[in-house]
């Protein structure tokens, strides 16, 4: 007889799937169609009015700290969103810097880290400690600091909003706002969303959940131009997590002692 796996909080029961952190070494309940690059949740953002806002709560609209491609700081407006699912729960990477500052992000997401006075494109996963990112808690307020320490986590949320830069400030560390592929190429692929982001989705569903049918078909234009990872402007897939079975394994039966 077969069991079928509960999961933690019986993930199955909620139309989820179970999944398992290779490094971290725990189940977890996941979207089954499981998507690549966000911030959680509970990650922060700083808005121009000086407020700090759960990724949870920005809105479309919202103008945020952010920088040009140079690395300037500024306000930027969120045009869009690539996706949002507030209930998905995943595993991140927590990055930690000398200054105290911690970004989680997932492993395929972009990070910026300077190169020889550039900012250059990097998937978190590829983040070494002792690279330098920009960290700011205000527009007028910033400075260079080491990655100290990388460590996985489990979070809840996923988000990924799209500002006009391209870029934007979480937990006062300078990131992309794109996953999966280089900045630069994203950047470009964004074009038409980012220009005039009323031509694909309407004033009244922006800031619902789920993905946007226009970036799974960027992603699929991605997936196309850049087959392998190895190009470096495609994310590798994250193999440290894995989806477990709907059926395990049935138990051994008893063992009978034998009739004298």
């Amino acid at each position: 007889m077969t069991r079928v796996r509960k999961g933690p909080g019986n993930c199955y029961a909620r139309g989820k799937c179970v999944y398992y952190s290779k490094r971290l070494k725990t189940e977890f309940c996941g979207d089954c169609h499981r998507r690549s690059g966000c911030f959680p949740g509970d990650s922060t953002v700083l808005k121009e009015s000086g407020d700090v806002l759960p990724m949870a709560e920005l809105r479309v609209g919202d103008r945020v700290l952010a920088a040009s491609r140079a690395g300037d700081l500024t306000f930027s407006p969120v045009v869009s969103w690539l996706d949002k699912r507030s209930n998905e729960s995943g595993q991140y990477l927590q990055l930690s810097t000398s200054t105290d500052h911690r970004i989680t992000l997932s492993s395929q997401h972009v990070i910026l880290v300077r190169q020889k006075d550039q900012l250059v494109s990097r998937f978190a996963a590829d983040v070494q400690t002792g690279d330098l990112v920009k960290v700011a808690d205000s527009v007028n307020s910033d400075n260079w600091a080491p990655i100290v320490s990388v460590q996985p986590t489990i979070s809840t949320g996923a988000y990924v909003s799209l500002t006009a830069e391209g870029t934007i400030v979480v937990d006062g560390v300078l990131a992309s706002c794109y996953a999966s592929f280089d900045h630069d190429w994203a950047h470009a692929f964004t074009a038409p969303l980012r220009w005039m982001p009323e031509l694909f989705e309407s004033h009244a569903t922006r800031d619902d959940d789920g993905p946007r049918p226009v970036v799974e078909t960027l992603k699929s234009f991605g997936r196309w131009l850049f087959p392998e990872s190895e190009s470096g402007h495609r994310a590798a897939e994250d193999d440290s997590v894995v989806k477990l079975p709907l059926l395990a394994a049935p138990a051994p039966a008893p063992a009978h002692a034998s009739s004298p």
